[in-house]
């Protein structure tokens, strides 16, 4: 009998409620970003409460910390869904049934179809789910790119506000070997490499292998990537993303490595009561042979 996954609707339900919430936060603080820039406001005299004076002398540092808020709330909402990822299997049955029932078209109804009339059935309810899916990807991903492509050095003035750090010149041009650019550049590493993992999954399912094309592949595309659109040196991009890489790698497979050990113990354990189970099923397939033997022809 097939093993199916838990469906908590109640659950589903809230979930989606979460993330519709966090998609209108994540629209609403990036509009006020870049109502930020196109009006120019700055807080030169500074907000106090209750004691505490802040001060933001530049549109750009104010436009970036409010840049830095909106990746928050993008970091809270994956970090959420991972957790209701692992506490609950969602099962995408109403997106299903939904991509089924307007494939049918005007007869809704599975009764009296052919085998090709299946298979095109089939294939109209994925384009429909596939197109779902690419519009809400879309639709989370917009303000987050327009933040990080578009407006890096915007978001750049924000965490050197936040970390006291320097990454642009007084000029406006970003300082390339600058902390919080190293760290953006991991980021990029880190995401382009789940990206890659989840392509090559199939095609190649040892972690090993799988791990060394995805950091070939990585360091290949980004370097090529940061050089043509920072306008540096191919060598100077391949420096920065094979450190960044290393990085990513070295933190991937420190937990696969970790619990090795243990994954060890558990295949030796499931090995011997495999082999326990086949003397097991010898001995009692030698006692039928046995008594078959030993009971009188009629």
């Amino acid at each position: 009998m097939a093993v199916k996954p838990r469906l908590n609707l109640e659950a589903t339900k809230a979930a989606n409620e979460f993330l519709e919430k966090q998609l209108r936060r994540i629209y609403f603080i990036w509009a006020i970003g870049i109502a930020v820039g196109v009006v120019q406001i700055r807080l030169d005299s500074g907000i106090s409460y209750q004691g505490v004076s802040v001060s933001i002398p530049t549109v750009e540092k104010l436009q970036g910390l409010i840049y830095c808020i909106c990746l928050l709330v993008y970091l809270a909402t994956i970090g959420m869904s991972l957790v209701m990822a692992v506490q609950l299997i969602v099962v995408e049955k109403h997106h299903l049934r939904t991509s089924i029932y307007r494939a049918l078209g005007s007869k809704k109804t599975l009764l009296g179809l052919t085998k090709q009339q299946h298979e095109v059935l089939r294939a109209t309810a994925l384009t429909y789910l596939n197109f779902t899916r690419l519009v809400i990807g879309a639709a989370f991903l917009i303000p987050i790119l327009h933040i990080v492509f578009l407006q890096q050095p915007t978001l750049l003035s924000g965490l050197d506000l936040i970390f006291h750090t320097q990454s642009l010149t007084p000029y406006g041009k970003i300082i390339l070997n600058s902390p919080v650019v190293l760290a953006l550049t991991t980021c990029f590493a880190a995401l382009w490499s789940v990206i890659l993992n989840i392509w090559l999954l199939k095609s190649e399912p040892h972690f090993w292998s799988r791990a060394v094309s995805v950091c070939i592949l990585s360091i290949t595309t980004l370097a090529v990537a940061d050089s043509f659109l920072r306008g540096i040196p191919l060598a100077d991009a391949f420096g920065r993303i094979i450190a960044a890489q290393i990085i990513v790698y070295v933190l991937w497979i420190t937990p696969r490595v970790l619990i090795s050990p243990f994954m060890l113990w558990l295949n030796t354990r499931i090995g011997w009561y495999r082999f326990k189970g086949y003397l097991a099923r010898r001995r009692v397939e030698a006692a039928k042979a046995k008594a078959a033997m030993e009971k009188p022809e009629g």
